[in-house]
């Protein structure tokens, strides 16, 4: 497939950017005008650099498997104005999450976020913290769903966290996947 011939295209997912890095980022660089959906498998910078700059991206999953930002997470610059309305992470390191949801914060209205509850390890495993690190980024999100997929889930950790959260963003509906799950 010639990248240069990709036009109109509306979604991409299993983008997955770690097996040929270069011949990614020129896909998403020729999508980018048009591309609405992304699901970014392993990312590098320049690929959450790409999709940062894509004028209707809409919606956008993250997944970090590989450990590759780890050593020296990305921080995304400000934008004047967020496009994102709905967004799934999971392993992003902590610092370029916080500057991708600061960079999103007045457009973002959903969020799903991979994460443990706290005291189970080191992030994203465990978090501490999550309502300060939240509430740091000026969101203004009706929805925040906690996945404990690969994640620590104590349940009473987990109320706990959900409320701390729900003080910070009083305007969502937080929740926890296991804890709805269980429900049901």
């Amino acid at each position: 497939m010639s990248v240069t011939k990709l036009i109109q295209v509306r979604r991409m997912t299993n983008v997955w950017c770690h097996a040929d890095p270069a011949w990614a980022l020129d896909v998403l660089r020729s999508a980018a005008p048009t591309l609405e959906e992304l699901d970014l498998n392993n990312p590098r910078e320049e690929h959450l650099l790409a999709a940062y700059e894509m004028p209707v991206l809409r919606r956008m999953a993250v997944l970090c498997a590989d450990g590759a930002l780890d050593a020296q997470p990305p921080a995304l610059p400000a934008l004047p104005r967020g496009v994102l309305k709905w967004l799934r992470v999971l392993g992003l390191p902590r610092a370029t999450l916080a500057s991708l949801l600061r960079a999103h914060s007045a457009s973002l209205e959903t969020l799903w976020l991979y994460v443990g509850t706290p005291g189970a390890g080191p992030w994203p495993v465990g978090c501490d913290d999550l309502d300060a690190l939240l509430g740091q980024c000026g969101l203004r999100v009706s929805r925040v769903v906690l996945g404990r997929w690969f994640a620590s889930h104590s349940e009473s950790a987990c109320r706990a966290q959900v409320s701390a959260v729900r003080r910070v963003l009083p305007a969502a509906t937080v929740q926890c996947d296991m804890c709805v799950w269980k429900v049901l």
